[in-house]
Formats: structure tokens, C-alpha cells, sequence
């Protein structure tokens, strides 16, 4: 993961199917946590964007 970060890639998602959560990792070293109820929304390199986790389990 870290080597996708550090080549340019900009928003970096890990799934996890068991406990129905997403981290969400960022070049500058952060990640944040998404539940099954939130929303992957705000993204500036994704304007416009917004995918509900839920659905990502169904």
C-alpha cells in the first residue's frame, strides 16, 4: 500500500468484508475509517462521488 501511495496514487480503499468497514488511506499517511453507516463522499480527487458502504455488502 505504501508503494501505491508514495508513486501518486491518490486514494488508496481496504474492504472489509467481516466487519463491513473501509479505510480509506491517503498519501499524507492518514486513513480514516468508514462504517456500514457511512458514506464515501468529499473526496477531491473524486468531485461529486458518493457510494454508501452498505451497498458495497450487498
Amino acid at each position: 500500500m505504501r508503494d501505491y501511495l508514495q508513486a501518486g496514487t491518490a486514494l488508496m480503499w481496504v474492504i472489509y468484508r467481516r466487519t463491513r468497514e473501509v479505510l480509506v488511506h491517503t498519501p499524507d499517511g492518514l486513513a480514516r475509517t468508514y462504517r456500514e453507516v457511512d458514506s464515501l463522499e468529499g473526496f477531491r480527487r473524486l468531485p461529486g462521488f458518493t457510494c454508501a458502504v452498505s451497498s458495497l455488502f450487498t
